[in-house]
């Protein structure tokens, strides 16, 4: 082995490293965003329920109960809409994200493949010396 092949590896060893530590970069941000949508949703559902087991201990007559609902079920739909909107915004957000990342790396790791490594040449051994003889 030469220390041209041994750089060459070490290169690559140090690349690959990059990589992966870019890949987990763009995923924690990912998850970050992803489990504070999850708390807001959690949060929402939790109001929902609290405004919910007010209408019905609050006594009113049938019509307004189900009014009350209808537009209680309406505010909080919205509400997980947009958190639904913002999730699917993230997880395509992180996707290009990681598509773009993963072209660089190929286009990298293409140019390093196409680079000539020299080879260290093999000693002639004793068969091989008597074969040519």
């Amino acid at each position: 082995m030469t220390n041209e092949f041994i750089t060459k590896l070490s290169d690559s060893s140090k690349s690959s490293y990059e990589t992966f530590q870019q890949f987990n970069v763009i995923n924690v941000e990912a998850l970050q965003k992803l489990a504070a949508l999850q708390f807001s949703l959690t949060s929402l559902n939790v109001e929902s329920t609290v405004a919910q087991a007010k209408l019905l201990t609050s006594g009113t007559a049938p019509q307004e109960l189900f009014n009350a609902e209808s537009a209680l079920a309406h505010a909080y739909g919205e509400k997980l809409m947009q958190i639904s909107n913002e999730t699917t915004q993230v997880m395509t957000q992180s996707r290009e994200q990681l598509v773009a990342f993963a072209e660089k790396a190929f286009e990298a790791a293409n140019t390093v493949a196409n680079t000539e490594v020299k080879q260290p040449k093999k000693a002639a051994t004793k068969k091989t010396a008597k074969k040519a003889a």
